[in-house]
């Protein structure tokens, strides 16, 4: 509260001046109407005097009113502040919307506060020093407004924006979405302008930028469902597209169509065969693929092998259908060749007697399809049963059968496309190459445990395999990988029927070195010619073939198969040899030496 200095003593010494004159309305203003006119008329009675005590009175009246004007003062600059953090957090469209009440609550509150001052002398000392203070947030209150109106009318333009590339994102390919979009961000950047003060120049600057993102949004949206069309509008709008714009588009679009876009075009290349009948050759198809490639994106590499790989995978997968059904009619009709529906037949009548599914597989085939079985059937009218036992027991016979059952797990495909009717085996072995036929199209893969077996011997013996010439399946080793592949599975199924359980590597390494353990070959009448054959090579002696037959003959038995006694002598051999390196762990780990000589001595 000001403090007005009070001394006891005058600064100057007294003089004969009149009295100073006091109106009514000066007192009153100051004490009261009441006090005032009180004094007024005890001053007309007193002398002059007195004059001093009057002054003295309402300079100590005038203190305190000034003390409680400045007091109702600071009252409202506390309570106004609590209205100015109010409005202050107040933010868009809030802002300016409550400025006018805003200012109201600040003058009512002055009002309220000042009518507790207790003269009007008080009251118009309050008003003096609050309206100022008044004016001064009414100002700073309409300046936040004012930046908070900005910022929402920015935001207003910036979600339109944004609502106009949501509507291009969603219909791209819409010429009216797009032409409604452009015409709509030409008004936003008109707006724009006249927000941020730019001039013609700027503005049009700005909006060649806005519509260069807009159509960064039309070209990598249709890049997800249209990548060709995408591309097509990439290329036309290149110096439209700003900034990194036109690298960012290139980017997705090159992306889609290596992808989707080669996928579609592979299709359009490909088409589904008529009548099940190819009219080009994968080359051909190739070929096509690479011209496409020169006309859609020649510079693209990527997008070149991207197609080729789509129309290879396209192709194999229409006609991989159509190989699949023909691989059943095939299958169908050699069951029916090797006796499986009864009878042999001799000739293409009795062959379509058989079964109305081979009549029905044979109307599906055609004449390129059906020419080998018009040999099977002959063979079977000219090729007697003595003949066949004969060709069994026979090394070329032998070799045959080892080489087909080591064909069907490293070349299933090939396995499946052998005709069985113009194999020269017995009936039963047919069928059982028949029925081995029909579980390799069932599950379309070769034996995991002969592929796992191959995989620990190609680590462990990779050498060995490789000087006997069956470390790989090649068109000049075909034949004796597929017998040691067949020797192997044989093995891989004693092994599992003996031990009651798969082998681990270390026995893998074992069976793998004494079925390429070498041994002496007898030639003519059992007389061993010095030349030596890995066991799973290995020939059946006649003497121990026609041993065999006269044992289990004499024993009341049925006659043992080639393949029977194959089998037994093999295991046989795979015995022995066993035996043989049991006693000595330390060779266990090492594998046989091809041509070292080593074998049995005799028979």
């Amino acid at each position: 509260m000001a403090q007005v200095p009070y001394k006891p003593v005058p600064d100057v010494a007294y003089a004969d001046n009149p009295a100073p004159y006091f109106h009514i309305n000066a007192i009153s203003d100051a004490f009261g109407a009441n006090i005032g006119q009180a004094l007024s008329h005890l001053g007309s009675q007193i002398e002059h005097s007195s004059d001093q005590l009057f002054g003295r009175a309402v300079a100590l009246q005038q203190l305190k009113n000034q003390s409680r004007a400045d007091e109702l003062s600071t009252q409202y600059t506390i309570e106004s502040s609590d209205l100015r953090a109010k409005f202050q957090s107040l933010e868009g469209k809030a802002a300016p919307d409550q400025l006018m009440a805003h200012e109201k609550d600040l003058e009512n509150l002055r009002v309220k506060i000042g009518g507790q001052a207790e003269n009007d002398f008080t009251r118009k000392l309050y008003d003096s020093h609050t309206r100022g203070y008044l004016g001064r947030e009414i100002y700073s209150a309409a300046g936040h407004a004012a930046t908070e109106n900005k910022k929402y009318n920015k935001k207003v333009v910036n979600d339109r924006e944004i609502d106009v590339h949501n509507e291009v994102a969603h219909r791209p390919g819409d010429p009216e979405t797009i032409q409604a979009g452009v015409k709509t961000l030409r008004d936003l950047y008109h707006d724009r302008a006249a927000l941020e003060h730019w001039d013609l120049d700027v503005e049009q600057s700005e909006y060649s930028k806005g519509l260069s993102k807009l159509l960064y949004t039309q070209i990598t949206q249709m890049a997800k469902n249209n990548p060709m069309a995408a591309d097509k509008m990439l290329k036309e709008h290149e110096v439209n597209l700003y900034g990194d714009d036109f690298t960012k588009a290139s980017a997705i679009v090159d992306d889609h169509m290596r992808i989707q876009g080669s996928a579609v075009l592979a299709e359009q290349i490909v088409k589904p065969p008529a009548d099940g009948k190819f009219e080009k050759s994968e080359q051909e198809y190739l070929q096509e693929a690479d011209k496409a490639a020169n006309v859609q994106r020649p510079d693209d590499s990527l997008f070149r092998k991207q197609l080729q790989d789509n129309v290879i995978s396209r192709y194999r997968k229409l006609y991989g259908a159509k190989r699949e059904f023909e691989n059943t009619q095939k299958m169908i009709v050699d069951k029916a060749i090797v006796g499986s529906y009864g009878s042999r037949p001799t000739t293409i009548q009795e062959l379509l007697k058989s079964d109305p599914e081979v009549e029905h597989a044979w109307q599906n085939m055609n004449d390129t399809q059906k020419k080998p079985f018009y040999a099977a059937v002959l063979n079977n009218a000219k090729i007697p049963d003595i003949e066949r036992r004969n060709y069994e027991n026979s090394r070329e016979g032998l070799d045959r059968y080892q080489e087909l059952l080591g064909m069907r797990n490293s070349n299933p495909k090939e396995f499946m496309e052998q005709t069985l009717g113009n194999e020269k085996f017995t009936p039963g072995t047919l069928q059982r190459f028949a029925k081995m036929q029909a579980d390799t199209a069932a599950k379309a893969e070769g034996d995991p445990r002969v592929s796992h077996a191959l995989g620990v011997i190609r680590n462990g013996r990779g050498p060995v395999m490789e000087e006997l010439g069956i470390y790989k399946r090649t068109d000049s080793t075909k034949e004796d990988y597929d017998r040691f592949q067949g020797a192997l599975q044989m093995w891989l199924e004693e092994f599992q029927q003996r031990e009651k359980r798969p082998p681990k590597e270390a026995e893998i390494l074992e069976g793998a070195d004494q079925l390429m353990f070498r041994k002496a070959v007898p030639r003519f009448l059992g007389i061993f010619g010095g030349k030596e054959e890995p066991v799973y090579n290995i020939s059946v002696p006649n003497t121990v073939r026609d041993s065999v037959r006269e044992s289990v003959k004499k024993a009341g038995g049925n006659e043992p198969t080639d393949e029977e006694i194959r089998r037994e002598y093999v295991r046989m051999q795979l015995k022995k040899l066993g035996s043989g390196t049991s006693s000595s762990k330390k060779d266990q780990s090492k594998p046989a030496k091809p041509g070292s000589g080593l074998g049995m001595k005799n028979e």
